[in-house]
């Protein structure tokens, strides 16, 4: 455990201005996987100006539970990587697939001191924001706003990591597939074969930073620094954690 600790944190420092770590958990059932992400959001000027700013995640750790991991040690897992935020001071937020079996699974962190927000992922088009700590949001949504990210340059893994190749096969495999019957759209994995837990574990946290938990910084004069290229229209602000 010491060695991914290491390896994470020299891949942190890689990079300066990281600002806030942001872990993913995708829940699986007995027959699928469950996998943890940690993403780190760094906060970097544009040219010379502090007053414009960009963020950029990067993710920095994956990691897929063999099948049949019982849940109360993937929690553990979780409270473990949670409470090591405090040794390197940085901002911390924790976003959780709480779909089906994920519900206890999200209720198990919270009773070890992680301070979670649980997603329910839906298949329809709206997003919502029921209770304080919770939100429903599409697939669709939660992949779109990964690759839109991606595609703007503001999203990126470390080719060295493990699991990282199949990251990328799953992101590749994810597309549009339209009803015939009822015209829905979704965005899917088209092919059943490949799994899409590391994509959603990601997804859930960039989600999460670009529609919640955006980023302001207050500079000389009292006034908010800006951030470019990113939609910059918090969901429900008041309810972040």
């Amino acid at each position: 455990m010491r060695n991914d600790i290491a390896e994470v944190e020299a891949l942190i420092n890689k990079q300066k201005g990281a600002e806030a770590l942001f872990y993913g958990l995708d829940i699986g059932r007995v027959q699928d996987y469950s996998t943890l992400s940690i993403s780190v959001r760094y906060i970097l000027p544009i040219g010379t100006t502090i007053n414009s700013l960009l963020s950029k995640y990067y993710c920095v750790y994956l990691k897929r539970y063999p099948l049949q991991t019982p849940y109360e040690v993937i929690e553990d897992d979780c409270a473990m990587w949670w409470k090591w935020a405090d040794e390197i001071n940085l901002t911390r937020h924790f976003v959780a697939d709480m779909t089906g079996v994920g519900a206890p699974v999200v209720e198990g962190l919270k009773k070890r001191g992680v301070r979670c927000t649980g997603v329910v992922i839906t298949g329809g088009h709206q997003e919502s924001n029921p209770a304080i700590g919770e939100y429903h949001v599409p697939k669709a949504t939660l992949a779109t706003q990964l690759v839109r990210t991606a595609q703007m340059g503001r999203f990126q893994i470390y080719k060295s990591m493990q699991f990282a190749a199949e990251f990328k096969e799953e992101l590749g495999n994810f597309g549009y597939d339209q009803n015939k019957m009822t015209g829905a759209i979704s965005y899917e994995a088209l092919d059943e074969r490949i799994h899409d837990d590391l994509v959603i574990s990601v997804a859930l946290p960039v989600w999460f930073g670009e529609r919640v938990m955006q980023h302001e910084i207050k500079i000389k004069g009292g006034t908010t620094a800006t951030v470019e290229d990113r939609d910059y229209n918090p969901l429900y602000p008041e309810n972040g954690n």
